[in-house]
C-alpha cells in the first residue's frame, strides 16, 4: 500500500472549479503572508483536504500548518500534515506530527495505520509491526490495519503470515482485488508458483485491464519455465500498456531463453527505447548480439553496462571473452581481471584467463591461472585437459599424466581423456600403455582413429609410430 487511503471527501457542495478558485486566491493570500487574517479555519481544513485529495501536497502542508495555528488541538490538521509531510518524502519528519495527532485521539486507527506506514519508510518496521499489532488488539477486523501489517510481512519475507492475513481480506470489498494479486506475489516469493499462477488468473478475472497483473503472472510462468506462455502474457501487458518498459524486458528475456536471439534484441532496445536504462538491460543486450556473433555490438553493450555498473562482472567477463574470440587477448585480459578483482573466486574466469595467457605465450603463468580455477572447480574436465595439454607442452611429463588421468576418472565415457593420456605414455617411450589408450579412445569416439596420425607423427619418430601402429593393429584383432 503505497499511499495513505482515507475516507474524507470533498463536501459536494464544492466542485472542482470552485476548489481551484479557493486554491488560487488563498495561494496568493499566503504568498502576501495574509492567510491568517483572511481564511477561516473550515476554508483551512477543506483545502487542506482537497489538496490531499488533488495530490498537491506542497499547498497541503502549508494549509495545514495555517490550520493548526488557528486550531493547535485538532488530530485532523496534524494528520493532515502529516501525511503531507511523508508525501513530499519527509517521513522522518511526519513522525512528530502522527505523534501530535496521537496524543490528541489517541485511539484514532487511521491515524495509527497511517504512522506505522510512515515508520516502514523509514525502515522502522519493528515500531510498524507493533503498531499494526496495537489496533488489531483492539480492533481485530480492521481492514487498513490487516492489510498495512499483510504488506510489511510481505516486506519482510515473512510470507506465511503475509497469506494468511491476505486471504482472510480476500471478500473485503475495499480491499479483495489488491489483496488477490498480493497474495500471488506471495505465493510467487516464496516459490509457491502454481498457487501463485492460480491467483494471478483470479486477479485477471477480476480485473482483466490490469497491466501489471498480466506482467506478473508472465514472470511466474519464466520461473516455470513456460515461456512461450510467459510471452503471451508479457504481450498482453504491452497491450494495454505500450510504454511498459519492464514487460519488454521481461518478454526478452524470455525470447533468450528460447534462442529466439533477435526478437530478444528487439525487445530489449524497445525496453531501453522507454528508458529503461539498466545494467542488466545492456549486459543481457550485448549476450544476445554474442549469440548472433555480433561481436563488436557485444562488446558496445556490455560497455554500456560497465559504464552504468562499474561493478558489473558478469559484463567484465563477457566482454572479456568477446575479446578473446577476436584475437585481442591483451584487451581480454584486462576484462578478466576486472572481473576477478570483483569476484576473487570464479573458476571460469581463472580459467578464461588461463587460456589467454596460453595465447599470448605465457604458458607458466597460465598454469597458475588452471591450478587456481581447479582448486575452485575440481570436478571441470575441460579446464583439467588443457592444465595437462599445457603442462605436456612444456615438458612437465608425470604432472601432465597425472591430469589426464584424472579427466578418466570424472568421466570415464569421454574419449579425450584416454587420447592425451596414450600422447603421454607414447612421450615416456610406453608404447603399450599408448597403444591400449588409443584403442580406448577409438571405441569412444571412431572418428579420432582417422585424423590420429597426424598429431603422433609429431611427437614420435617414424619407427616408434610404425610400432605404435602394429601394436594398435594386434589389440584391434584381440
Amino acid at each position: 500500500m503505497n499511499d495513505f487511503n482515507f475516507d474524507d471527501e470533498i463536501p459536494e457542495e464544492f466542485n472542482s472549479q470552485e476548489m481551484e478558485e479557493h486554491l488560487r486566491r488563498y495561494r496568493k493570500l499566503a504568498g502576501e503572508g495574509g492567510i491568517q487574517r483572511e481564511a477561516s479555519p473550515e476554508m483551512l481544513e477543506l483545502l487542506t483536504q482537497y489538496c490531499i485529495e488533488k495530490l498537491k501536497f506542497a499547498d497541503a502542508l502549508e494549509f495545514a500548518d495555517a490550520l493548526i495555528a488557528f486550531t493547535p488541538y485538532s488530530s485532523d490538521a496534524w494528520m493532515w500534515k502529516a501525511i503531507s509531510l511523508v508525501q513530499l518524502g519527509r517521513a522522518e519528519e511526519s513522525i512528530e506530527s502522527f505523534d501530535k495527532s496521537l496524543s490528541i485521539n489517541p485511539f484514532d486507527v487511521q491515524v495509527q495505520v497511517a504512522k506505522a506506514m510512515a515508520l516502514e519508510q523509514c525502515k522502522r518496521t519493528d515500531d510498524a509491526l507493533a503498531i499494526y499489532n496495537f489496533v488489531l488488539e483492539m480492533f481485530p477486523t480492521n481492514e487498513d490495519a490487516l492489510f498495512g501489517k499483510a504488506l510489511l510481512c510481505e516486506k519482510t519475507e515473512q510470507y506465511k503470515e503475509a497469506i494468511s492475513l491476505l486471504k482472510y481480506l480476500l471478500h473485503s470489498e475495499h480491499f479483495g482485488k489488491e489483496a488477490l494479486a498480493e497474495l500471488a506475489y506471495c505465493y510467487d516469493s516464496s516459490g509457491d508458483y502454481e498457487k501463485a499462477l492460480e491467483m494471478y488468473q483470479k486477479s485477471i478475472d477480476a480485473n482483466p485491464f490490469d497491466e501489471t497483473v498480466w506482467f506478473n503472472r508472465g514472470v511466474v510462468l519464466c520461473h516455470l519455465e513456460q515461456y512461450y506462455q510467459a510471452i503471451e502474457n508479457f504481450e498482453y501487458a504491452i497491450a494495454l500498456k505500450e510504454t511498459f518498459a519492464v514487460a519488454w524486458f521481461n518478454m526478452a528475456n524470455a525470447n533468450a531463453s528460447l534462442g529466439r536471439f533477435q526478437e530478444a534484441i528487439q525487445g530489449y532496445e524497445t525496453a531501453a527505447k522507454y528508458k529503461f536504462n539498466d545494467s542488466q538491460l545492456w549486459h543481457n543486450l550485448g549476450s544476445a548480439h554474442e549469440e548472433l556473433g555480433n561481436i563488436e555490438k557485444a562488446i558496445l553493450n556490455f560497455t554500456k553496462a560497465i559504464e552504468i555498473d562499474s561493478n558489473a562482472f558478469d559484463s567484465h567477463f563477457s566482454r572479456g571473452a568477446c575479446y578473446d574470440s577476436i584475437g585481442n587477448y591483451t584487451l581480454a585480459l584486462e576484462n578478466y581481471d576486472a572481473a576477478l578483482a570483483i569476484k576473487t573466486e570464479n573458476a571460469d574466469v581463472w580459467y578464461a584467463k588461463g587460456d589467454a595467457l596460453y595465447n599470448v605465450g605465457q604458458q607458466q603463468e597460465s598454469l597458475n591461472c588452471y591450478r587456481t580455477a581447479l582448486s575452485l572447480a575440481p570436478k571441470d574436465v575441460e579446464c583439467w585437459h588443457d592444465y595437462g595439454l599445457t603442462l605436456l607442452e612444456l615438458g612437465i611429463i608425470d604432472d601432465a599424466g597425472e591430469a589426464f588421468r584424472h579427466i578418466i576418472e570424472l568421466m570415464p565415457d569421454w574419449y579425450q581423456g584416454y587420447y592425451s593420456l596414450a600422447k603421454v605414455m607414447a612421450v615416456s617411450g610406453k608404447l603399450d600403455l599408448a597403444a591400449e589408450l588409443l584403442v580406448d579412445a577409438f571405441v569412444k569416439k571412431p572418428l579420432v582413429e582417422l585424423n590420429f596420425k597426424l598429431e603422433f607423427i609429431l611427437i614420435l619418430d617414424t619407427n616408434l609410430m610404425g610400432e605404435l601402429m602394429e601394436k594398435i593393429n594386434e589389440l584391434k584383432k584381440q
